[in-house]
């Protein structure tokens, strides 16, 4: 995986963006199950981003059960792909209803929101 492609903005803070794309990464498979991560320091002098933003965008991919850390080793992705496989459904359900009920917003039936999804998925 090359890290140095990863962009940063500053909508956001960086920790956060730093955890979608571990998160993305875990879940799209360019992370593979058991896989080490890279080290805090090594990757905060990649990205040249203070260790400790690191370090915060990693605890909450360890909460989410995506990565297995602990003390003194490297953190690694979980080896159960079972839970990556629930996670990954239930980040693309969210997605939908998020953007379900943008579409919605915008005045929307379920009728018409079915036309757009299906001429969206002929292109």
């Amino acid at each position: 995986m090359d890290y140095s492609e990863w962009r940063f903005d500053g909508e956001s803070p960086i920790y956060i963006q730093l955890y979608h794309y571990l998160r993305c990464s875990i879940l799209s498979g360019c992370m593979k199950p058991g896989e080490p991560l890279p080290s805090v320091r090594w990757l905060a002098s990649l990205l040249h981003f203070n260790a400790n933003t690191v370090a915060r965008a990693y605890n909450p991919t360890s909460k989410d059960g995506l990565v297995e850390m602990s003390r003194g080793k490297a953190g690694r992705v979980t080896s159960n792909s079972t839970l990556i496989h629930a996670e990954r459904q239930r980040a693309v359900k969210n997605l939908c209803s998020e953007l379900l009920e943008t579409i919605k917003s915008l005045g929307f039936s379920k009728e018409e929101i079915l036309v757009l999804i299906e001429e969206a998925t002929k292109t």
